[in-house]
């Protein structure tokens, strides 16, 4: 999201609702990171068990 959409999604919106947003947008980036990791240890996992079989 540009900044200039996250100016126009804050105009009108509650401290409370904007403090939530940011929370959730906290939230996602954290769960994007596990998400990469977890692809990268079942990509490795993957690779090891082909080389032993």
């Amino acid at each position: 999201m540009g900044v200039q959409e996250k100016s126009e999604l804050v105009e009108g919106m509650s401290l409370s609702d904007v403090s939530k947003l940011k929370q959730l947008e906290e939230e996602n980036a954290k769960l994007k990171r596990m998400f990469a990791d977890i692809s990268l240890e079942n990509s490795a996992l993957k690779d090891l068990i082909e080389k032993k079989l």
